[in-house]
Formats: structure tokens, sequence, C-alpha cells
């Protein structure tokens, strides 16, 4: 976990990032750079936090990156995946999105749920919570290495030896004045605010 990363190491990571042709209609790098570039110009978004997400499970395959042992986080692929493609649907865990929230921040986002009747019950605050607690010069990138592994059907395995696949998710503060990008995203994220 990486504190007070400077936003152009951000974007350099988005810009250098190679997707998928296929998640380029849900997901695009370089448009969230734009994004990103934009809102730093305005004094926001200029305190990230990197985390590279590693599985507690001893079990899951591991893989060095840089000096680190990270285990890889497991999730299954919607579909039997591909060399060119692997579709898992949600790459986040709903705890992993407030990791660099304060404790008075981590409050604030249970208050909103709170007021707003949409509690967890899980106990953790809602991704729309989390991101009107997040002050607006403050940002959440979190790496994933996913991989699946099942002895019973091989077809569905990916993320293991030497195929590792590495996955981003960013959790941005609330701002209806956030000077836009033109993106398309898919049904999935329409519904989930």
């Amino acid at each position: 976990h990486w504190e007070g990363v400077d936003p152009s190491t951000v974007v350099n990571f988005l810009r250098t990032y190679k997707t998928q042709e296929e998640a380029q209609r849900t997901v695009n790098p370089q448009l969230i750079a734009d994004f990103i570039d934009r809102q730093v110009k305005r004094g926001w978004l200029t305190n990230w936090h990197v985390v590279i997400v590693s599985n507690s499970d001893t079990k899951v395959h591991h893989c060095m990156v840089g000096k680190y042992n990270i285990r890889c986080v497991e999730r299954q692929p919607r579909k039997y995946p591909s060399r060119e493609l692997v579709s898992i649907g949600t790459l986040t865990s709903p705890a992993d999105e407030f990791l660099d929230l304060t404790d008075d921040e981590k409050l604030a986002a249970l208050k909103f749920d709170e007021d707003h009747d949409c509690k967890r019950s899980d106990g953790n605050p809602s991704s729309l919570a989390i991101r009107h607690a997040r002050p607006k010069s403050k940002a959440l990138m979190l790496i994933y290495l996913p991989e699946y592994k099942n002895d019973n059907d091989p077809h569905m395995n990916y993320g293991l030896f030497n195929e590792e696949i590495v996955g981003f998710a960013i959790s941005f503060p609330k701002d209806e004045n956030a000077i836009p990008v033109e993106y398309w995203v898919n049904p999935v994220y329409l519904e989930q605010d």
C-alpha cells in the first residue's frame, strides 16, 4: 500500500496499460487517464493511494511483483476464458474500496448509508457512500492479479504460472462538477448507482 502517490504515476500506468480489445468497450484506460488529468488541473485527485491486493489464502497462485510476493485473487470466469479474453464480472471485493479511508471518512460513509437507507448487511459502507465520503483530492487505485484454477474443468483456468493477468479498479470521490470525458459504460455499471 503506497500513500501520497503522485497522479502522474497513475496516469502513466493507465497510458501504458494494455487492455483486451473486447474490454475497451467497458474500460478504456486512456480515457480514464484523460479524466484524471482534467481533474488534477482543477486541484482534485492529487493524493493517490495505490494498493496491490494480495489474497490471504496461501493455497492460491502467487508471483513476484518487484520485491513483493503477491498472492492472486480468485475470480471465477463467467465463460470459458481464451488467450484473448477473460470475462470475470466484478474484479473488486467490497471491502477493498475503502482501504484508504480514515476512520472519520469511514464513519461518514456509514452515516451516508444510514441516512439514505442503504446499509449493507456486511457492515461495510456502500460504494456510493465511499465516493461521497472520500475527499475530492483523494483517489484509490486497486491492482489485482486475478486467477482461477479448476482441476475438474481445466479449460476454465486462467492467470496461473507465466500467464498472470493484471487488472485495476479506481475509486474516485463523488464530484458533481467533474470535467467529463465522453465515455461508454456497460449496463452493469449503470445499475450500480
